[in-house]
């Protein structure tokens, strides 16, 4: 039996909004002050039009970047209705458009109008749109009236953060990590103390309350070495145990790194990571450096590198960004150099008196030694700027470059993220994080990286720093939700579920998860109630009710509630015949009812479902209950087939099965199965002629058709199939379903065919019976649609 884990990933990032039209205008549908705020929050770069404004003439409006064709636009604007006292006008409906102007502070404004009476005869005026500061803007209406609008959102101060920023604002405070090499002395980077205010140095003996103060006493700055003296009176010295080697490691050596990684996400206590030495020469063949396997992070910097008996071989300095599992330490006789230069002899002479102990015994002796370094703690300056470390191995926190560096870069994911190019918007966040962490570039990355990337344990690092700064909490633990399921920590997933519910009751994915959390740990009862609570709002709210309902009907199936569970499985294959997961709770209840050739057919469609999605949860499943038909039905062939590939899907149940057959009294050549194609059909009569039908394939399973659209206008169109798409059996008259598609979009989605562009794809629909031999294609019956129809398709050789 399958385990239910469907989960449609319904956070959205920034929220786009597709334009609804109504016949006397635009509209974004469901669109509120809130909505408007989210994407103000999380856009850096906003154009100064862009924002929460009231106007003088009785409206409240959300500003913000257009939406077409489900894209951002970057030189266009509509204004949204928040707020409206005028007749005729309400909230959502999209009062102008505002274009850029060619002078700075002038926008071309189109603005709609209507009967202040009933709100009909919508018409529209072109006006120009003038700055009188950043935060008051005017236009003139064609009948002389001004009108006025005054920003109310974002406030000054939050503008300023989002790019213009004050003068005064607070030192940049990074931090990196050091090792003891005497008695007050300690080894870094020189990038981590390089244009420090103040240094100071804590985790003296796993003490992270307590900073004493130290100052650099030698830099080497091509090498990037720095020996700082610990000078604060409270200090008592280190107790070094490990020893040192001068000599160079041969490649292979195990080696180990201590230091204090991305702090500000991952925490003060400090990270071991362990390796080998994989070159002896560094960076493009750095004679100073090891390159070496150990994972090393922003904050790493200054670290000790420890080979497997305790002694201290190098300095961590920097990680190849562009390649996995590669990082660089500085070997210690450069070190030894920089001592040798000092005027006061320095030694080294460090006795290892921990070769022979354990890895975690070793890590025990050698933490008082290893120091969390801090720079700038508690001061402020105007308009400074820090020096940037080399070689991607920069020191935690940054300068006033690299956090514009961070903000274009966010910008940039932004963009990328609304061309759904999600790699590359999640590899330029990341960057933006690393240079300079923030809410929102935490945000974007824990969104990705659940979303896209697949990677719960980066996003679940990323939003718990988003709720430890309260931002966007009810967003956070709605991911954070998901990925602790991903992750199948249930009782995690369940408690953020309840946390998101708290921030709104309407939370459908919040509420459908929090049931699968329960379904999963064995509470029944209280997984029902959860999806019952859900569809109480179906028709109310926005969401995707055929998962829910298949949810529910799986867990009455499971309590032998056959006639309950029908009810809702019918229900969720009418919000959506072409989710598979419903047609294999639907083919597994109608075994469990008797009912072998409805199983069949259910199992058919949720099979070519499946195999079209690639990876599919409920291929298991629906092989072994088809198998089980089959073998109720008398094809012994069919069964032994379906069985072994449920097997090969990992269906536990289905080898025992396989076991009760034996495959020594079946007659293989009397397989039902079949398939037959017919290319280039012959066509009575079609409609649509920008598409052709190139072939069509029968099958026990489904009908496939073939076809191919082409382009011819001068700018890129787009296509959409209408879900309603069937094709029907001449001789019978009997309609058979769409059950899916490929490399084209079913309406809402949309597919871009650019000009000149010819795009093949394929539609399935159900298995017609195989003595068809002539089909009607009718994408819909209903009006308004530019519809494609081909009547009378001849299935002959």
């Amino acid at each position: 039996m399958r385990t239910i884990f469907t989960l449609l990933m319904a956070v959205s990032l920034l929220p786009m909004f597709a334009q609804r039209s109504e016949k006397n205008g635009w509209y974004v549908k469901d669109y509120n002050e809130s909505t408007a705020k989210a994407y103000l929050d999380n856009n850096y770069y906003l154009d100064k039009v862009e924002g929460i404004w009231q106007s003088t003439d009785g409206f409240k409006y959300a500003i913000e970047k257009n939406v077409e064709n489900s894209r951002r636009e970057t030189n266009r604007f509509r204004i949204i209705i928040l707020e409206s006292s005028v007749d005729g006008w309400a909230p959502t409906e999209i009062k102008g458009f505002i274009d850029y102007g060619s002078i700075n502070d002038v926008y071309s404004m189109k603005y709609y109008t209507k009967n202040v009476y009933d709100g009909s005869d919508l018409s529209s005026q072109n006006v120009l749109l003038v700055f009188d500061n950043p935060f008051i803007m005017s236009f003139q209406r064609l009948d002389g009236s001004k009108i006025t609008l005054y920003k109310l959102y974002p406030k000054a101060d939050t503008q300023q953060s989002q790019g213009q920023f004050s003068t005064e604002i607070p030192e940049e405070q990074w931090s990196g990590s050091c090792v003891a090499i005497g008695n007050r002395l300690v080894a870094t980077n020189y990038h981590v103390v390089e244009n420090a205010n103040n240094l100071v140095v804590t985790g003296v003996n796993g003490d992270k309350t307590t900073n004493y103060t130290a100052e650099v006493i030698l830099t080497d700055k091509f090498n990037d070495l720095a020996v700082m003296k610990v000078t604060d009176y409270r200090f008592n010295g280190f107790n070094v145990k490990y020893g040192v080697k001068e000599n160079v490691s041969d490649i292979g050596t195990d080696i180990f790194v201590l230091g204090y990684p991305l702090t500000t996400t991952m925490g003060e206590d400090i990270k071991l990571t362990t390796g080998v030495i994989s070159s002896k020469t560094g960076f493009q063949g750095d004679v100073s450096q090891y390159q070496i396997s150990a994972a090393v992070q922003p904050g790493n910097s200054g670290g000790p590198l420890f080979d497997n008996q305790g002694n201290l071989i190098g300095i961590v300095s920097a990680k190849h960004r562009g390649a996995e599992n590669v990082g660089y330490a500085i070997k210690l006789s450069y070190l030894r150099n920089l001592l040798d230069s000092s005027n006061e002899p320095i030694t080294m002479n460090m006795t290892n008196t921990i070769s022979s102990m354990s890895l975690p015994e070793k890590v025990k002796a050698i933490t008082p030694c290893v120091l969390l370094v801090k720079a700038n703690v508690g001061t402020t300056s105007k308009g400074s700027s820090l020096g940037q470390s080399a070689g991607g191995g920069a020191h935690q926190g940054t300068s006033n470059e690299n956090m514009v560096r961070a903000q274009a870069l966010l910008e940039s994911a932004n963009r990328k993220y609304e061309m759904q190019d999600f790699a590359s918007a999640y590899n330029d966040v990341c960057q933006s994080v690393d240079l300079y962490p923030t809410p929102v570039s935490h945000y974007m990355k824990g969104f990705l990286a659940a979303y896209s990337e697949n990677d719960a344990d980066a996003a679940i690092t990323s939003l718990e720093y988003c709720m430890a700064n309260n931002h966007r909490p009810e967003a956070c633990c709605d991911i954070l939700a998901s990925c602790y399921a991903q992750k199948d920590e249930w009782e995690k997933a369940i408690l953020y579920a309840d946390k998101a519910l708290g921030y709104d009751r309407k939370n459908m994915h919040a509420l459908e998860l929090r049931g699968i959390g329960k379904s999963q740990l064995g509470r029944k009862d209280e997984a029902i109630a959860d999806y019952l609570q859900a569809i109480k709002f179906d028709g109310v709210v926005e969401y995707n009710f055929a998962n829910v309902y298949n949810n529910l009907s799986y867990e009455y199936m499971k309590k032998g509630e056959l006639n309950k569970a029908k009810d809702y499985i019918t229900k969720s294959i009418k919000h959506s015949h072409m989710y598979g997961d419903a047609w294999d709770t639907y083919g597994e209840l109608n075994y469990r009812l008797g009912n072998y050739e409805e199983c069949i057919s259910c199992l058919n469609k949720s099979i070519t479902i499946g195999k079209l999605m690639k990876k599919a949860s409920w291929l298991d499943n629906s092989y072994l209950y088809r198998g089980l038909a089959k073998k109720s039905l008398g094809d012994l062939v069919g069964a032994y087939k379906d069985l072994e590939r449920a097997v090969e899907n990992g269906e536990e149940t289905a080898s025992a099965e396989l076991a009760k057959i034996d495959a020594s009294t079946i007659d293989f050549s009397d397989d039902k199965t079949y398939s037959e194609m017919y290319a280039s059909p012959s066509i009575k009569k079609k409609n649509g002629n920008e598409v052709i039908v190139k072939g069509v394939e029968t099958s026990d399973e489904f009908t496939a058709i073939y076809c191919q659209v082409s382009n011819s206008k001068n700018e890129t169109t787009g296509c959409s199939l209408n879900p309603d798409a069937y094709i029907r059996d001449k001789s019978s008259g009997k309609k058979y379903i769409l059950i899916g598609a490929e490399n084209i979009d079913v309406y809402p989605q949309t597919t871009a065919i650019n000009s000149g562009e010819e795009r093949s794809f394929t539609l399935y629909f159900e298995a017609i019976p195989q003595e068809a031999k002539e089909i009607d294609f009718i994408e819909s019956d209903k009006s308004g649609w530019s519809v494609w129809k081909f009547y009378g398709i001849k299935l002959q050789k």
